[in-house]
């Protein structure tokens, strides 16, 4: 690739890093400004449901504006939310507050930072058979973004704490400003796509049935990822995995997914995109097949976690490459945003149904919908 293009990536890459980085610490600071703020538990949780919702319709609103103003435009301004978010989040005293801050201002700034709108902005640079390992490459970033995060916001609210942490984080991150400046527009996209309303352009993809497909893996994608992240940890600790290799199993599935997220960029460069799909969410199922079959030990539950982790993230790739090709590269923040939103959807049903099912059935429902996820990857005819 050329040089313009290794730049780009890498500045998308720490981009990427930084906003889904970000959105995998929320746990930690969960309780730390629940206290600062004086709101309690209950509620800070729920104003992270909200933020997750907010981030979830921003993105397609946040594509939108790009081809409107200009990528470079939506992505400076979303470091500026970030940054401003964390700033205020020391000074928020309330429900209220908290939730425009937390809940809205930050889940919007990361919602400008997302895969599809950073992806869109550089595509143009990028020579086409190089596209999918880049994809792999700034997917694998949000891994990265997690690992360093995690320990850096531990602690610096140990040692600062909330109004200390906070701006230790935001003031950094305003760094990556200049690296947004050649994100421009590259590409002429024409008078019809500048007057295109969001609804039409939804209305347009829906019609495809190459992109109901991805929207159908991409719902189940979610129902799978959050039932992972939101309960596989009491899972294991109730097959009598000690908290501490439980936390372990977290960290072995977070590297292998920078390593399966890498893999499948490659993979997706290589070979027919939606055979990469099928494959990924059909091992999926055959996965979850042996999970529920094998003993419940330690040892089984590590090597679970990882090897679940490789097949994880990698769907990104090959689902953004297939909807590239299908919209455009201008479009593809927009509606490489909506697909997200069903993975959003997806994880909303999981979170919501891990209350009232036994672990069993949430892993046969997961089984299913992998499987019905791969027939439906199957069917996609974009090449």
């Amino acid at each position: 690739m050329k040089s313009k293009a290794i730049l780009l990536t890498l500045a998308a890459s720490l981009m990427y890093a930084m906003s889904a980085g970000l959105r995998s610490v929320y746990g930690i600071m969960l309780e730390p400004v629940s206290i600062s703020s004086g709101v309690s538990y209950a509620a800070t949780s729920s104003i992270l449901a909200i933020g997750q919702l907010v981030f979830g319709i921003m993105q397609p609103l946040s594509g939108w504006v790009a081809i409107r103003r200009s990528n470079r435009f939506v992505i400076i301004s979303g470091i500026a939310l970030v940054s401003a978010g964390l700033l205020l989040i020391p000074f928020c005293h309330g429900f209220i507050s908290l939730l425009a801050v937390w809940g809205v201002m930050l889940s919007t700034g990361c919602a400008a930072l997302s895969f599809g709108l950073l992806m869109g902005a550089i595509s143009p640079c990028i020579p086409e058979k190089g596209r999918a390992a880049v994809s792999g490459v700034i997917s694998a970033s949000s891994g990265l973004g997690g690992t360093v995060l995690s320990p850096v916001l531990q602690l610096a609210i140990a040692s600062l704490g909330v109004s200390g942490a906070m701006p230790a984080i935001a003031l950094p991150s305003l760094l990556l400003i200049p690296l947004a400046i050649p994100m421009g527009r590259e590409e002429d996209i024409g008078d019809e796509r500048e007057t295109e309303s969001l609804p039409a352009m939804v209305g347009n993809a829906l019609r495809l049935s190459d992109y109901r497909m991805l929207l159908l893996g991409f719902f189940t994608c979610g129902f799978h990822m959050v039932l992972i992240e939101t309960h596989l940890f009491s899972e294991f600790v109730s097959f009598g995995v000690s908290g501490e290799n439980a936390a372990l199993a977290f960290s072995l599935s977070s590297i292998a997914a920078i390593i399966g997220c890498i893999l499948s960029g490659t993979a997706s460069g290589r070979f027919r995109k939606r055979n990469v799909l099928v494959f990924l969410y059909a091992a999926r199922a055959v996965l979850v097949l042996i999970f529920l079959l094998l003993p419940k030990t330690t040892f089984g539950c590590l090597a679970f976690a990882t090897v679940i982790g490789i097949v994880g993230s990698a769907t990104v790739p090959p689902t953004s490459g297939l909807t590239e090709r299908l919209v455009g590269p201008a479009r593809l923040g927009a509606l490489f945003g909506i697909v997200f939103l069903a993975h959003q959807v997806g994880g909303a049903l999981s979170s919501f149904l891990g209350g009232m099912l036994d672990y069993t059935a949430l892993w046969t429902a997961d089984m299913v919908l992998c499987s019905l996820a791969a027939i439906a990857s199957g069917r996609i005819r974009t090449k």
